[in-house]
């Protein structure tokens, strides 16, 4: 942000910014910290969008959020929609230590299974493995990821990750 300060207007160049938030304390007072100063800068609130992220399946945005929600009714700095919020889950440190992205591990159509039937190599077992389970993984946040991207309403179209008949 702090070019963004230096090069004056350059903020106009993004139609959109989303912020991610997550549920502890420290990083809520980040989240707001960081909309005070983009606001600061200029960029109206209806640019702004909050994801709610790293939630346990249960928890509900609003408690988790309380005091991130509670600032933006107060200053509404950002556009907040509950529904845009993804979960926790162990694919996303998959993917970091892979480089890979939800839509690879979705369009690998390579048969795990049967590769770990054939192999006789423990640690090549193990690998197939953990392979198999990361795009299991994947499978099962594609709807969350698509479901929290349509929820920002950037007013794009952008083909989702999974297609819901």
């Amino acid at each position: 942000m702090a070019l963004m300060d230096r090069y004056r207007g350059s903020h106009e160049d993004f139609d959109h910014y989303v912020v991610p938030a997550v549920a502890a304390i420290k990083q809520q007072k980040d989240t707001i910290a960081t909309l005070v100063e983009l606001a600061r800068m200029g960029v109206p609130a209806q640019k702004l969008r909050l994801v709610f992220n790293m939630l346990g399946e249960a928890t509900s945005v609003a408690e988790a959020f309380r005091p991130l929600l509670a600032f933006l009714q107060e200053q509404p700095l950002a556009c907040a929609d509950t529904a845009c919020r993804l979960g926790s889950n162990e694919v996303y440190e998959s993917l970091k230590v892979s480089g890979q992205g939800v839509d690879d591990l979705l369009n690998d159509d390579t048969d795990y299974k049967a590769a770990i039937a054939q192999t006789a190599d423990a640690n090549e077992k193990l690998a197939l493995a953990r392979k198999l389970a990361a795009r299991r993984l994947a499978i099962g946040v594609a709807p969350e990821l698509d479901a929290c991207f349509d929820a920002l309403r950037l007013g794009m179209t952008v083909a989702p990750l999974v297609r819901v008949a």
